[in-house]
Formats: structure tokens, C-alpha cells, sequence
């Protein structure tokens, strides 16, 4: 089934309206970072108030490639596949598993609106992203 991007990005502005978007970024983060021993590890020196934004923009830039395989965007994508690569942080499959199981779980607690179709088609972004930057 196709991925419904009209929807995903209908959902993230709720997200993003429903209790501020700094307070859906810092239980996406409190949830990722006690999701598994090595992940605080990853963020040991990490400005998270950059990070924030960092994630605000990269999820933009996956819905983007996503919808139109937007060239930006897949530059973007292409600079965190090389950070994230074993050469520097070495971010491995289980870890955007996790990713992608924290991001839904936060979807559904901001979006009201969040039923199975929605939650299907945030998977379905996140599978399509993980997909690209584990290639």
C-alpha cells in the first residue's frame, strides 16, 4: 500500500501543535534514550537543544524524500547515513528499529487523532527512511 504523505504530515503538525513541538522532541528523546543501553551512549555529548532541531528538520526531510525523491532532501538523508555509518557513530539496524518504535509510540501520544491507518503510514515512512540509511 502506498504511503499517504498528506496524512503523515497532517499528523506531525498535530504532533507538533498538541502540547508544543519542544514537548513532543523531549519525549521523543526520554523515551529513545531509556530505550536501550546503548543508546545514552550515543548522545554522552550531545547539545540537545540542537539535536532537537536536528530531528525536527531530518524527519521533514524524510517525509519530503519520501513523497517527491526531492534531491535536497536526499542529500540531507545521505549526510546522516554517513554520520550515522559505522565509520563515525555506528548506528546500526536494531538502533533505527528503536528509532522508528519511539517515533510512533510519540505520534500516538500527540496526535489525537492517531488511529491505525495513521500509525500504518508513520511505519511505513520510518521502514522507507531506515530502508535508505542502512543502503
Amino acid at each position: 500500500m502506498a504511503i499517504d504523505i498528506n496524512t503523515i504530515k497532517i499528523s506531525y503538525g498535530r504532533c507538533l501543535v498538541s502540547g508544543g513541538k519542544r514537548k513532543f522532541f523531549d519525549r521523543f528523546y526520554d523515551l529513545l534514550l531509556s530505550s536501550h543501553p546503548d543508546i545514552a551512549g550515543k548522545f554522552a555529548h550531545t547539545d540537545f537543544d540542537k539535536q532537537k532541531e536536528a530531528l525536527q528538520h531530518a524527519i521533514s526531510m524524510a517525509i519530503l524524500y519520501v513523497e517527491k525523491k526531492d534531491t535536497i532532501a536526499e542529500q540531507i538523508l545521505r549526510n546522516i547515513r554517513i554520520y550515522h555509518s559505522p565509520k563515525y557513530m555506528n548506528i546500526t539496524a536494531e538502533h533505527y528499529a528503536l528509532w522508528a518504535k519511539t517515533l510512533l509510540q510519540v505520534v500516538k501520544e500527540y496526535d489525537a487523532k492517531c488511529d491505525d491507518n495513521i500509525a500504518r503510514n508513520w511505519r511505513e515512512l520510518t521502514e522507507e527512511t531506515i530502508r535508505y540509511m542502512l543502503s
